[in-house]
Parts: C-alpha cells; structure tokens; sequence
C-alpha cells in the first residue's frame, strides 16, 4: 500500500510539475535538443501549450560523443525558426492538439534523412497525470476507510463482530494489509 502511495505522490508531483511547463509555454519556448551516439539529432521542446518531441534519421556527425543544448525563447521566434526547418515538403496529421508531422530537411545541402515530429498537448498531459493519481491514491485510501471504520479491506464486511476472519470472503485481518 506504500508503494501505491509514493506513486500516486509521485504522479502529482509529475501533474504539478506539467502544469508549470504549461503556464511557462505561452511566455517561452523551450528546447532540449541532443546528439544520440550515432550522431541523429533528437529534441524535445515545449511551446504554445503543447510538448513537441522530434526524432530523426539524420546523421550530423557519426563520430560525435552524446552532447545536450537547452534553449530558451519566444514562442514566435521558435515557430519561425521550426518553419525554416520544416520546409513545404512535409505530412501533416493533425486532430485536437495532438499532431504528427514528418519530412525531409527542405534546403540543398543539408545532411539527408528524414524527421517525425510529435506534438501532444499539455492538457492531455494532465489528464493522465490525475487519471493515474486517482488510481493509485483511490485504492489505499479505500483500504484505509474500511480499517478505520472495521469493515473487511477486501469486501467491505462489517468485522466489528466476527473476528480477525470475515465470514464473507474469507480475508484474514493480517493478510488484508497489502
């Protein structure tokens, strides 16, 4: 049941933690960009109310260690930067704040390859955040409930009456407390 517990604080730490990026991504954009081992540029940014992950095949240098850059700006400054990078040539699906794009590098002379970008909005985020926060606190706290009041943890019995054993499942008082 401790278990369930620092999960379930966890998550909420994790919930408070998304809303803040949320409230910080309609005054500056953030962006997290890093060269895997292979030499594929890969990011994550956070703009306009929405989580953008990026993953590419493209190769900048094969022979570079793993290294990082954060970045912080203006929302418009990032989105022109990400249309210049984006180019025309690109696919775009697109329905109620979640998009997938992909594409290739638009200009002569850059690496070849292909980029996906993934966009999820932050209230999506959020919701799953209190989804799994409930789910985890719910079930301690029904425990806990039924103890208080010495009702069965497991069926909810009335045991004030019968013992360390409810007569209804069967539960023993010692093996109901998770």
């Amino acid at each position: 049941m401790q278990q369930r517990l620092r999960a379930s604080q966890l998550f909420l730490i994790v919930l408070l933690a998304i809303c803040a990026m949320w409230v910080r991504s309609y005054r500056r954009a953030d962006l997290i960009a890093f060269l895997t081992p292979s030499g594929r540029i890969q990011a994550a940014a956070s703009l306009s109310g929405s989580l953008v992950l990026v993953g590419t095949s493209i190769v900048v240098d094969s022979e570079h260690s793993l290294s990082l850059q954060w970045e912080s700006t203006s929302p418009a400054f990032a989105t022109r930067q990400a249309s210049k990078f984006i180019g025309s040539d690109f696919v775009n699906h697109e329905l109620g704040g979640f998009a997938i794009v992909s594409g290739s590098p638009p200009l002569p002379g850059e690496p070849a390859g292909r980029w996906v970008l993934v966009q999820i909005p932050y209230w999506f985020a959020a919701i799953l955040c209190i989804v799994a926060t409930i789910g985890y606190g719910w079930h301690p706290w029904v425990h806990q409930q039924r103890r208080k009041r010495g009702l069965c943890v497991h069926c909810g019995y009335d045991l004030r009456e019968s013992g360390t054993r409810c007569p209804e499942c069967g539960t023993s008082e010692s093996n109901s407390l998770d």
